[in-house]
């Protein structure tokens, strides 16, 4: 998978897991509309850019992962653990992280 149509995941506020790695993608996928996202695994893809703002939606978000991309650099974490934000988040994966 390359790219994701910018409505593939309109509707999906029951979502809760989604797994979108070892693809192609450059750009994360819109899920504003998936409040009850618990898993995001986005890892092994060609992510180059990640806004703080994309987790906004994401409270009861527990694992994310985003290694092996090129990402030329890391959003601020510390917004993202920001108290009434991913406060149940329990695992980061950025294992082999690099920044290009």
């Amino acid at each position: 998978v390359e790219s994701i149509s910018t409505d593939a995941f309109s509707n999906t506020t029951s979502l809760e897991y989604l797994k979108l790695e070892d693809n192609l993608i450059s750009v994360c996928p819109d899920l504003s509309t998936s409040p009850n996202l618990l898993s995001l695994k986005l890892g092994q893809n060609r992510i180059t850019a990640i806004h703080t703002e994309y987790f906004s939606n994401f409270a009861k978000l527990k694992y994310l992962s985003l290694n092996n991309n090129q990402l030329r650099e890391l959003p601020n974490l510390k917004v993202w653990f920001f108290p009434n934000r991913m406060k149940h988040c329990s695992n980061i994966d950025t294992t082999f992280l690099k920044c290009q």
